[in-house]
């Protein structure tokens, strides 16, 4: 699979490790640069951070298109009594500016609830800024009932956020909620990462990175802190980068944390009480590993390029109904999802929920995989619940549910495979209904509902037995087009069922294993190897017995091989048998 890098800037002012500078409470002017992008204003101390904060929030200034850097790592003195005001405290009052963090952290903030302040973090309202090469050590909230809480900014609108890490834990209780920014509007991020963990309560928005984004592009960003939501409010949206997204464009980004949603006591936005019985129509939930869902549904959630999920997700409700996906809850039929993939397991208990190995969806699905389990859902599918699936596949098992689809719920399905156990009321090999091509299911006990003229869902594709789906021939059958996009699974990631082309993208280096009988002789040139190098076996025989070939058939002893995958040898040898001939002159010949 393909590997996510992370790097600071290519400029960054030369550092000497040294104790964080620790604020006194007061503020002062900087006194060096000139606040363009070339010539900053270097912030040297705590105290220039809190002049900026004060100009900002007493109306004084809102540094259009000025540029500060810091120098230095700052200690906000949160344990010491000390209250930080955000940067840019609302819409009246918003930060204008830009602020390049040079690679150094900042720490121990205590943001302040003083005159009401909603937008909490250390930007509260930024228009226009890019804010980047910062890192929040650690930072918490004073109050409660906030409307925006993050670590870095708490609103950000036509912005940019670079190189920015968060690495507090902390807990809030507020609308919004995210590691590092909770609303972004028209914004792009770029190598962020957060790695705390976030508890909240009561939310509607929450997202390892970002609580809700609009027209926003991620890329190249991760979040690996957990996410922990309580909540008995209606409609809500959790995800491991993004909680709520519309029009976004997700690149080589994907969550490791795992995700926990419970709600506890629901609301009902409509209740119908008539001839002796009351009816309650819940709020719904979205949860993604990436991203919660779409408040509108009119507009796409676009994710591209190896964007994928890792972290588990839990699931527990009362009563309401819950949307689900791997990749996310739910998503609109524009929506695109091009080698993505999950291989985080989803649990629920109690509650409607409707959960999919991607997306309870729809969109476009290409060269997509799924190999996490889903269990105890009202209706679960392998990828999606509809659109266009192909070259696709889910290793994974379904179980406890009550509808079950291998790949999906209906739609158009090509060239895809389901593989896995399913349990429960109805059991649909491939979907209950499609359009199909050449789509195949490993044999089990399918059951759908006796009425429909395809109950099992079995129509739509191949049974095959596990040795056929693991046999050197199965990947052409699914490829279409000539095109090579499934393969054997050679270096078993895959439990040995085919995989696709691109998952060994990010390999560079591939090991060659190889033994023997010791008792007839011995191998050399094992070992691990850089990708694509040719390099040199061979098997040497112990005295009276020789070299027969190699467990692949190969004969050719010294041999070269070209390290293009894992491989497994063994070199076999035979016991040297002698002839002896005797002539009429008694003469012996031994061969």
């Amino acid at each position: 699979m393909k590997k996510i890098l992370f790097f600071s800037a290519a400029f960054l002012i030369a550092k000497v490790a040294s104790a964080a500078l620790v604020w006194n409470g007061k503020c002062e002017l900087w006194t060096s640069g000139k606040g363009t992008q070339a010539e900053p204003y270097m912030l040297e101390k705590p105290q220039h951070l809190a002049y900026l904060s004060q100009q900002v929030a007493n109306g004084s200034e809102m540094y259009e298109d000025v540029w500060f850097m810091q120098i230095e790592d700052f200690d906000m003195g949160g344990d010491i009594g000390w209250m930080f005001t955000p940067i840019g405290t609302d819409n009246s009052h918003p930060f204008k500016g830009h602020f390049d963090g040079n690679g150094r952290t900042i720490s121990n903030i205590q943001i302040t609830y003083a005159n009401n302040i909603q937008y909490c973090a250390l930007f509260g309202y930024a228009i226009g800024s890019t804010i980047q090469n910062i890192t929040i050590e650690s930072i918490s909230f004073a109050a409660s009932d906030i409307s925006h809480v993050a670590a870095l900014v708490a609103y950000l609108e036509n912005g940019s956020v670079r190189n920015c890490t968060n690495n507090s834990d902390f807990a809030a209780n507020a609308n919004c909620v995210a590691g590092l920014v909770a609303v972004a509007g028209k914004c792009d991020f770029n190598n962020c990462m957060n790695r705390g963990t976030i508890t909240a309560s009561n939310i509607s928005y929450l997202g390892g990175l970002i609580g809700s984004a609009s027209s926003s592009t991620i890329n190249n960003c991760v979040n690996e802190g957990s996410i922990i939501s309580t909540t008995d409010n209606g409609i809500n949206y959790v995800g491991g980068v993004c909680g709520e997204g519309t029009s976004l464009n997700i690149a080589t980004s994907h969550n490791k944390g795992d995700i926990q949603y419970t709600c506890t006591n629901p609301k009902e936005y409509y209740s119908f009480s008539g001839y002796g019985t009351s009816i309650f129509y819940y709020y719904y939930s979205y949860i993604g590993g990436l991203v919660g869902g779409s408040s509108a549904s009119s507009e796409p959630t676009i994710i591209a390029s190896c964007a994928y999920n890792e972290g588990n997700i839990s699931l527990y409700s009362a009563a309401p109904t819950f949307y689900c996906g791997g990749l996310c809850g739910e998503s609109g039929s524009e929506s695109s999802f091009t080698r993505c993939y999950n291989i985080g397991s989803i649990t629920s208990s109690k509650g409607t929920m409707y959960i999919a190995g991607l997306s309870f969806g729809y969109g476009t699905f290409t060269e997509c995989y799924n190999r996490g389990s889903i269990i105890k859902a009202t209706e679960s599918c392998g990828l999606a619940k509809s659109g266009t699936l192909i070259s696709c596949y889910a290793v994974c098992n379904l179980l406890n549910g009550t509808y079950n689809y291998g790949i999906a719920k209906n739609g158009t399905i090509k060239h895809c495979y389901y593989a896995g156990s399913m349990s429960g009321s109805y059991r649909y090999a491939i979907a209950q209904s499609c359009t199909y091509e050449n789509n195949y299911y490993l044999a089990g006990n399918y059951a759908g509902k006796s009425s429909e003229s395809n109950p099992n869902g079995t129509l739509f594709g191949q049974s095959l037995s596990m040795a056929l789906m693991k046999a050197v021939s199965f990947p052409m059958s699914l490829n279409h087009n000539e095109d090579e996009v499934f393969i054997m699974d050679e270096n078993n990631i895959n439990d040995g069922y085919p995989i696709l082309v691109w998952q060994l993208e990010g390999v560079s280096k591939f090991t060659v294993t190889l033994s023997c009988d010791e008792a007839f002789g011995f191998v050399s040139g094992a070992g691990t190897y850089d990708k694509d190098e040719i390099i040199t076996i061979s098997a040497t025989a112990n005295e009276g017995y020789a070299f027969d070939c190699w467990s692949d058939g190969s004969t050719a002893n010294p041999r070269e091989i070209i390290m293009d995958s894992n491989k497994n040898l063994t070199a076999n040898f035979v016991k040297m048998v002698y002839t002896i001939d005797i002539n009429q002159n008694c003469t012996i010949t031994i061969e």
